[in-house]
């Protein structure tokens, strides 16, 4: 019974694995430069909508992919748009000494 639980534990964790190099590819062969994508977005007049918008994206270089997805899919953007990149650190906590 150990051995079954613990092979169903590392098959859910090799598919999470396989599923999230797969996405991490995509992302990269769908990568929109941002200077291009900044020219688009002037020649092409896309309205802009009142108020503010805030995308948090992974990427080190180029536009955020849910920002080109809003773009394409609302044909409108905010007149305010904060772009947050985000960096997950992989860092050891520290022990406690619990008193």
């Amino acid at each position: 019974m150990p051995l079954l639980l613990a092979a169903a534990v590392y098959a859910i964790m090799w598919i999470w694995h396989t599923g999230i190099s797969a996405v991490h590819q995509r992302f990269q062969e769908t990568f929109t430069p941002l200077e291009p994508f900044l020219a688009m977005l002037q020649t092409s007049a896309v309205p802009r909508v009142p108020g503010a918008a805030v995308f948090f994206t992974r990427a080190a270089k180029g536009a955020p992919p849910v920002l080109v997805w809003h773009v394409k899919h609302n044909r409108a953007l905010h007149e305010f748009v904060l772009v947050l990149r985000l960096t997950v650190a992989s860092t050891p906590a520290s022990r406690r000494k619990i008193a």
